[in-house]
Formats: C-alpha cells, sequence, structure tokens
C-alpha cells in the first residue's frame, strides 16, 4: 500500500455544509457547499454558468470517509502540494451540462451523480472521480514530467484526439464504459478519445481506484498496459513510492 496522508482524519463534523479541514498545515480541507462562491469568479459568468446542488446533511459522513480513503493512496507531499480543497456536490452544472467532477488549480469537484443518494455505486464513482479530478491537478503542475513522446507513439497510427471533455459532453459521446472496441485500440472507452487529458484522467482513475475489472483489460490490451506503465512512471518521477506493485496492490486491497 502507498503510504498513507498521516495527518488526516482528525477532525470530525461539526455543522452541515461547514468545510472539514483534514490536514492543518497547508490547509486542506473537504467542503460540502454549494454556493457560487466555491467556484472561481470567471466560472461564475454567463458562458460557463457553474451552479452545484448540496448534498444532504446525513450523507456528509459516509461522503467524507470516502475522500479519506481515496486520499491515503497519495503520499503525504503530493497532496500537501497540490490539493487545497476537495468539493463534495450532489451534481455540478457548467455550460448548461451535467458534469460528474471536474478540477480548477488546487480544488477538486466530485458529485455523487445526479438524484442519487450515497449508494454503493455512488461511494465509488465518487473515489473514482476524485483519482480522475486529481490526476488533472498533477498533470498540470508536473507536465515537465510527463512522457509526451512515448505516449503519442503509443497511440494508433493517425489517430487525433477529437477535441476536449466539454465537446463530447455536449455530442453525448462521453460514455466511460469499459469497452473491448476501445481497449484494442489502447483507450478505455469512448470518453478516453476526447483529448490527452481525458485519456490520462481514465487510466489515472483505473490505477487507483483498485478496480479489478481494470488489472483484467491491463493484462490482455497491450496498448493499455503500455500507456498505464507511462503513467505509472510519471507519478514515480512525482514521488518514488509511486511503483507498479504499489499501485496494484490497490486492487487487492478493494478485494478484502
Amino acid at each position: 500500500m502507498l503510504p498513507a496522508v498521516s495527518a488526516l482524519f482528525f477532525a470530525s463534523l461539526a455543522l452541515p455544509a461547514e468545510p472539514v479541514v483534514l490536514l492543518a498545515k497547508p490547509r486542506l480541507t473537504v467542503s460540502f457547499e454549494a454556493t457560487p462562491e466555491i467556484f472561481p469568479e470567471s466560472w461564475r459568468d454567463q458562458e460557463i454558468k457553474a451552479t452545484a446542488e448540496s448534498i444532504d446533511p446525513e450523507e456528509q459522513p459516509t461522503a467524507l470517509k470516502t475522500v479519506q480513503s481515496a486520499l491515503t493512496k497519495y503520499p503525504q507531499a503530493v497532496i500537501e502540494s497540490n490539493l487545497k480543497t476537495v468539493h463534495v456536490t450532489r451534481s455540478l452544472s457548467f455550460y448548461g451540462l451535467n458534469y460528474g467532477g471536474t478540477n480548477s488549480s488546487d480544488a477538486v469537484y466530485l458529485t455523487l451523480m445526479p438524484g442519487r443518494r450515497l449508494t454503493t455505486f455512488s461511494h465509488l464513482f465518487l473515489e473514482r472521480t476524485f483519482h480522475h479530478e486529481f490526476s488533472s491537478i498533477l498533470l498540470r503542475n508536473y507536465w515537465n514530467q510527463f512522457p509526451e513522446k512515448d505516449w503519442n507513439q503509443a497511440l494508433p497510427a493517425e489517430f487525433k484526439y477529437r477535441g476536449n471533455g466539454t465537446q463530447s459532453v455536449r455530442e453525448g459521446t462521453a460514455s466511460t464504459r469499459y469497452s473491448d472496441q476501445y481497449n484494442s485500440l489502447g483507450f478505455l472507452a469512448e470518453y478516453s478519445t476526447s483529448s490527452l487529458e481525458e485519456d490520462f484522467n481514465m487510466l489515472a482513475e483505473g490505477l487507483f481506484s483498485g478496480d479489478p475489472r481494470f488489472w483484467k483489460i491491463y493484462d490482455n490490451y497491450p496498448l493499455i498496459a503500455k500507456k498505464a506503465d507511462l503513467i505509472i512512471t510519471f507519478y514515480n518521477r512525482i514521488d518514488p513510492t509511486f511503483t507498479k506493485p504499489a499501485i496494484r496492490q490497490l486492487a487487492q486491497a478493494s478485494n478484502r
């Protein structure tokens, strides 16, 4: 198992919707607020129109535990250097479209899935979305460590990403369901073909969620394995405790 964030989890929920402090220095909080102020000011304009819906107070303790579980899969130094706030909402909307999650420079925004209470499925969705969105922050912050040339060489000949995640959501081509059709080409799902970032996000999500389905695909599709190994190399450059055995062990732990 990767080293846990040792200073986490000393806080308990006090009042509904109040931010929960998980790390004191530097400050890391989990927020259940859904006011416009949770978004960067530039997201509140008439084009992006960022909005959120809050989760029920009784759902907050379980959501907090899910976030805590996700955070333990990263060394404390990685969290401290790259993340300040985890926003947990029921739903998110940008450009008039529903989103499962997003990220800013030092925050991730997660949902329970629109219209759902915190069932087992949405619990898993919440953690997977954390890994998906946090990987974007790491990709931006450590881009100079990313093996872009090797990544591009692992793509199918003449392949070009279709645009970006927002375009895919708008076009209805944002399925994240694992598919043999895409696996054989080195992509986990339709959404992976949106952009390099979404392709990277989907693979990072699979690696850190501990989903045994991901590792079955990894073992059976060489192009998936090649790109996943490049992500592990990238993460290892960020912190040497990120190794393939340690990351693969997450799948074993999730099945206990």
